[in-house]
Order: structure tokens, then C-alpha cells, then sequence
């Protein structure tokens, strides 16, 4: 799996349709919203879970951490499925930990997480907030 950091204005923008969530109680709706979205993207049964579940702990991240609300979009074409999640909050700048977390611990996980489900995970920290997108490519047989 491969974590970019990016320079705002270089790809990580959102440009498809896009999705509030403003409560950790509307992640469900987003994940089915991703879900879908994804599979009608091509991607595996597999992949759009592990989509899924990775959308979920970042959206998770962008509430509780990054300004209280999420934007949520899907981007497909033919080679990937694309989730962007963007947040209000302060830029975030740090590094995915490329080891597992300890399983002690009481948080710090989702990102570690979502980079190992996903086949590229992208930051980019903007004036405005934190964007990160989450990328699965869809693989010869998928469907």
C-alpha cells in the first residue's frame, strides 16, 4: 500500500458528487453511499468493502478530529474507484504509521488502517483543512 502526501491544487481536489456528514450517526449512509457507488465502479465484492470500511475510519477521523463534519465524494473510471474525505479542521501533517498500532491503544488506528485496505491513500493538508483520498483500483476479473 502506498501513502502520498499532496500540494493542494494538484489532483486531490473534489470535483464528483458529494455527501455531508455532520454526525458519527450518518456514517452508515456514506458507507452505503460509497458502497454502491464503488461496485458500480467494478470494483469487487472484497474491494468495496475494504472501501468501505476504510471510508469509514477516515470519515470517523475527519468528525471527531478535523472540525466536526465530513465531505464525502466518489470519483470511477475505468482503472479506480476514488474517495475523497474532507474535513474543516486544522491541516493535519503527520505521518501514517507504517507499523501496526499496539492493540492497547485507544485510538490511532484508522489511518493505519485505511492505508492498509486501500491500494493508495492521499493527504493533502490545504488552508482549509485536511483532504484525503482513498483509492482502490479496479483489477482484470472484478465485478
Amino acid at each position: 500500500m502506498s501513502v502520498t502526501t499532496a500540494e493542494p491544487g494538484d489532483g486531490a481536489d473534489r470535483d464528483g458528487p458529494e455527501v455531508l456528514v455532520a454526525a458519527l450517526t450518518q456514517i452508515p449512509r456514506a458507507r452505503h453511499y460509497v458502497g454502491r457507488l464503488a461496485a458500480e465502479g467494478g470494483l469487487s465484492s472484497d474491494d468495496v468493502e475494504r472501501l468501505t470500511v476504510a471510508t469509514h475510519e477516515v470519515i470517523t477521523n475527519a468528525i471527531v478530529h478535523g472540525g466536526g463534519r465530513a465531505i464525502v465524494g466518489v470519483q470511477t473510471d475505468a482503472a479506480q474507484v476514488t474517495v475523497t474525505v474532507a474535513d474543516a479542521g486544522t491541516p493535519w501533517t503527520a505521518t501514517i504509521p507504517t507499523d501496526r498500532p499496539d492493540s492497547r491503544q485507544l485510538s490511532g488506528r484508522g489511518l493505519w488502517l485505511a492505508d492498509a485496505l486501500c491500494d493508495e491513500v492521499i493527504i493533502a493538508a490545504e488552508p482549509t483543512g485536511t483532504t484525503i483520498q482513498l483509492i482502490m483500483r479496479v483489477r482484470p476479473g472484478d465485478t
